[in-house]
């Protein structure tokens, strides 16, 4: 029988471990309290398996909240309907003479701009440059927002405008 607690309360920790960082507190006085209440142990497995569920729909919940993309234009950023932390997938152009690769360090810097090219959004990347970006280029930047104002970019997808153009013999 202490075997049982024993296990269930390493289970508890685990997940505790795993879980949002919001979640933890909550989940440890729930846990704490689970093992220290005189209760038969029937009950104990019936409270300690409604946390486990729980917990996984909350999980799930938080999962899915950080899944979303949102698609908004550089105007639309820049005019703050976009909130620091967030996923965010925008279109545009690399704005003329401000690409700026670091070999040494990795990092891809450059305004992003609209079709008018009257709204600028700074844009960090840090990996190898996807070929074919080319300033003056149209991209698909997907990232995260930072606290300056700067797109945290996690992939750039460039558009191939050759597909595109005309052939002619």
């Amino acid at each position: 029988m202490g075997w049982n607690l024993q296990f269930w309360s390493r289970a508890f920790r685990r997940a505790i471990s795993w879980g949002h960082d919001q979640l933890k507190p909550l989940l440890l006085v729930v846990c704490e309290s689970l093992f220290k209440v005189q209760m038969s142990i029937k009950s104990k497995y019936l409270v300690g398996g409604l946390v486990v569920v729980v917990l996984l729909a909350a999980l799930i919940y938080v999962g899915m909240e950080q899944g979303q993309v949102y698609y908004l234009t550089i105007e639309e950023v820049l005019a703050g309907k976009a909130r620091p932390g967030q996923f965010l997938r925008i279109n545009g152009h690399v704005a003329e003479g401000t690409l700026v690769w670091d070999a040494q360090a990795v990092v891809l810097r450059f305004d992003l701009v609209d079709q008018e090219r009257v709204h600028r959004l700074p844009v960090v990347y840090r990996n190898v440059p996807p070929a074919g970006l080319a300033e003056g280029g149209s991209l698909m930047v997907e990232g995260i927002l930072g606290e300056d104002g700067t797109l945290q970019a996690t992939q750039l997808l460039t558009r191939c405008p050759s597909r595109y153009e005309e052939y002619s013999e």
